[in-house]
């Protein structure tokens, strides 16, 4: 059992995860322009926080017990935004 680890996977373990955050968050800044746009902020707050709190974790715990190396993986990545140098 391997672990895809290249790649965009270097840097952030979740960036399907990413890419939708980025998505909701581009909803939001085209929505701020109208009335009470500012209000699709929750949206995108409310997927963080259960992407942070509760899948994200979850699907790491998983993943631990399937593969052995995915220990040394996890600490040498980031959960959801990458490092940026």
């Amino acid at each position: 059992n391997l672990i895809c680890n290249g790649k965009l996977r270097s840097f952030c373990r979740y960036p399907n995860a990413l890419g939708e955050v980025i998505f909701w968050l581009s909803i939001y800044m085209l929505a701020i322009g109208s009335v009470n746009g500012y209000m699709s902020i929750y949206g995108p707050l409310v997927l963080i926080i259960i992407l942070l709190k509760i899948v994200l974790p979850k699907e790491d715990t998983r993943l631990e017990n399937k593969y052995n190396q995915f220990k040394d993986y996890k600490s040498s990545s980031w959960m959801l935004f990458p490092k940026l140098k």
